[in-house]
């Protein structure tokens, strides 16, 4: 899905999302797995572009069509399948508390997060040598004189989406380059 907001805690990840057969995925999941561990609850918001009261209104404004087809028309088949099984047939049809309940699920969908993948299948790590103990110019360590550091082994956390390759490449070559 695009542009779907993860939230847990004070963290707010909006980008894209993946549904795959063993968990979440895409760059929202991968960001939010910075600050997760197991055992907490994150949040999806599908559509965050959306409030409450404009789903409010746009299902009055709906209300001879089935749940499902409104559903579909803001979000993948699938998903929409999934949310509307609950449902009565019609949204004329909702309670005022199934009504909510429904806005909730788009808005604040709970999401129990289990784990993380193992490093093996990581895309990226985080933590590494403190920037703060390197010459940025020369990449030298300030504690270990001749000591040089490029890549991932520094701590630098980037969004994902090409940035890590483009620290890599770019302090592979500062270290790759004479200096005279």
């Amino acid at each position: 899905m695009n542009d779907v907001t993860l939230s847990y805690g004070k963290h707010l990840i909006t980008h894209d999302l993946l549904f795959t057969h063993f968990g979440l995925s895409g760059p929202a999941a991968l960001r939010l797995s910075s600050f997760v561990k197991g055992g907490e609850t994150a949040h999806l918001d599908f559509l965050p572009q959306t409030s409450e009261e404009e789903l409010l209104t746009l299902f009055e404004a709906q209300r001879e069509k089935s749940c499902k087809n409104v559903l579909k028309g803001l979000l993948p088949e699938r998903l929409a399948d999934f949310l509307a099984q609950p449902l009565p047939e019609k949204i004329k049809q909702l309670s005022p508390q199934e009504k909510q309940v429904l806005v909730e699920n788009l808005k604040a969908f709970p999401i129990n997060i289990t784990g993380k993948m193992s490093l093996a299948k990581s895309f990226v790590t985080k933590d590494g040598v403190d920037l703060k103990e390197i010459n940025p110019k020369i990449l030298e360590s300030k504690k270990v004189p001749g000591l040089h550091f490029a890549g991932e082994v520094l701590d630098i956390n980037a969004h994902t989406g090409g940035f890590n390759i483009t620290s890599d490449l770019c302090t592979g070559w500062v270290l790759g380059t004479p200096m005279y």
